[in-house]
């Protein structure tokens, strides 16, 4: 259920960012978040921890709350 919310957040505030024109600030941001955090948790969660398929939803969880604030900033 967190994960619906803060993805589906995520979506609408992404839609003002492109229309504000501000995509440019933010695709860093949205590329370390899952690159760099989402997928390591994901795979830090599911194998060393062996949460198994519980664990890998947390890193798309983290990096979609993550986006979300930070998108929520810079609007």
């Amino acid at each position: 259920m967190i994960f619906i919310f803060f993805d589906s957040m995520q979506t609408v505030a992404s839609g003002v960012i492109t229309g504000l024109g501000l995509m440019g600030k933010v695709k860093l941001v949205t590329m370390f978040t899952y690159l760099i955090l989402g997928i390591p948790i994901s795979l830090y969660m599911m194998f060393t921890l062996d949460m198994g398929i519980e664990g890998l939803w947390y890193g798309p969880t983290v990096s979609c709350i993550i986006n979300y604030f930070v998108y929520q900033f810079y609007i």
